[in-house]
């Protein structure tokens, strides 16, 4: 839990890099307002429209998990709503939200990584100095379950990809609620432009290379994220360096 949860703060810390799109089965419609989302240190807040009205979430993640306190927000005054407490287990992020009646629900939350295939392009050594070419992986990463938030996304995401920091994760969402608020904006009657749902699909092309270093062997992949399966619409990029054998 430790190790995913230092990965969820790296991603929260990155916040200003894009995100890659999955898919999730919220309880009903929400957008989330992409300019809202502050991120610090193990802190993330944004607003959220629901069919209900205006909602503010607060997540603060530690090394026991997710606190996710949601309010909602009536003109100036913010009525508390729900907490949602979130543990990663075995791969899958448990969630368990009791509301202001002391009603509680329990709800899980995963990622899934399909569409895998690796191809190697006849690169050897590029200008990425010591590290040799191995292979381009492409693959499509979904989030499926409901009551997701952008701290819980971001811990399913390290759960199914260990090697990457749970902060960048948090910045990939946020990257691609910011581009998918760009196709949405206006789209949700009632709602301001420029809120956007949680992408439904996250698509990866990722060249991994190989270098060693004191007789330790490190992967590192240079990771391009898109919304599209065509990969036309680029999220953002990212790099990770994975020590073999961890």
């Amino acid at each position: 839990m430790k190790k995913i949860v230092s990965g969820i703060l790296s991603v929260l810390m990155a916040c200003s890099l894009s995100v890659s799109a999955f898919a999730a089965e919220p309880p009903e419609t929400a957008t989330i307002n992409p300019n809202s989302i502050v991120i610090a240190d193990s802190l993330v807040e944004y607003t959220e429209y629901r069919e209900d009205g205006e909602y503010f979430i607060s997540e603060k993640v530690s090394e026991s998990g997710i606190t996710s306190t949601i309010y909602k927000i009536d003109g100036d005054q913010k009525t508390f709503y729900s907490t949602i407490e979130s543990v990663v287990d075995d791969g899958i992020v448990k969630q368990v939200e009791v509301d202001q009646n002391g009603n509680s629900e329990e709800t899980t939350l995963k990622a899934i990584i399909t569409d895998v295939s690796s191809s190697q392009t006849g690169k050897t050594i590029t200008a990425r100095s010591g590290e040799g070419y191995l292979r381009t992986d492409e693959y499509s990463i979904s989030l499926v379950g409901q009551k997701v938030t952008v701290a819980t996304a971001a811990a399913a995401i390290v759960a199914v990809c260990n090697y990457i920091p749970t902060a960048t994760a948090s910045a990939i969402i946020k990257a691609a609620i910011k581009l998918v608020s760009i196709g949405a904006a206006g789209v949700a009657a009632g709602v301001a432009a420029g809120v956007a749902a949680l992408p439904n699909y996250l698509y990866v092309t990722s060249e991994v290379y190989r270098s060693q270093s004191v007789g330790k062997i490190y992967y590192r992949y240079y990771n391009d994220y898109f919304l599209d399966a065509d990969r036309t619409q680029l999220i953002g990029e990212w790099t990770f360096r994975h020590r073999a054998g961890h």
